[in-house]
């Protein structure tokens, strides 16, 4: 994967095909290698794994050939084909979801915060996030300038999130609300 230029991938996509790629090795892989080394491989990690690790772990191993250059590539084989469908037949292929926050526990939250000038700015980040179903990384990579106060409330315009890697941007309206749970409130 070393000499490829894979500007199109995120960084967050290349370290985890990097850290894909040092498990195969790790476990005896090489690249280039053939349909036997992934059988074998998949069969060794797949009562390990979720379905979704070993499927991006065979897109990294795949993504290393075609850095190779080469066109002839295992991970599309028959029996890889086959062999993942036995794994997600016998794991399933449901993700385990993160409970969401509840409006009660944002209270309990909120309540808990003190007014400190971090407890401010954590308060209005945690309102502003559940308001808008923001990501992390969307709220950290606000700046003051991305927001606008209108009369039903803040305009909030993401630069750049994962579901957005050509980098348009989007806005977001977050409506004021009574109470604690004021997003607007906790803003300004």
């Amino acid at each position: 994967m070393a000499n490829s230029n894979r500007s199109y991938l995120s960084s967050n996509t290349q370290r985890a095909y990097a850290g894909d790629l040092r498990h195969f090795q790790k476990l005896g892989g090489r690249i280039p290698c053939d349909v036997k080394a992934i059988a074998n491989y998949l069969t060794a990690c797949g009562d390990r794994f979720s379905v979704a690790t070993l499927e991006r772990r065979l897109v990294a191993i795949r993504q290393a050939h075609l850095d190779r250059g080469m066109r002839r590539l295992p991970t599309d084989d028959p029996e890889i084909k086959a062999l993942m469908r036995g794994i997600r037949r016998r794991l399933g292929v449901a993700q385990r979801q993160a409970k969401p926050l509840s409006l009660k526990m944002l209270r309990q939250l909120v309540c808990a915060m003190d007014h400190s000038l971090s407890g401010l700015r954590d308060r209005a980040l945690l309102l502003m996030g559940f308001a808008g179903a923001f990501r992390r990384s969307e709220l950290v990579a606000l700046n003051v300038s991305d927001l606008e106060r209108t009369e039903e409330g803040l305009v909030v315009f993401i630069r750049r999130s994962k579901t957005d890697q050509e980098q348009r941007g989007r806005t977001v309206a977050i409506p004021a609300t009574a109470g604690i749970t004021c997003p607007v409130v906790a803003v300004e």
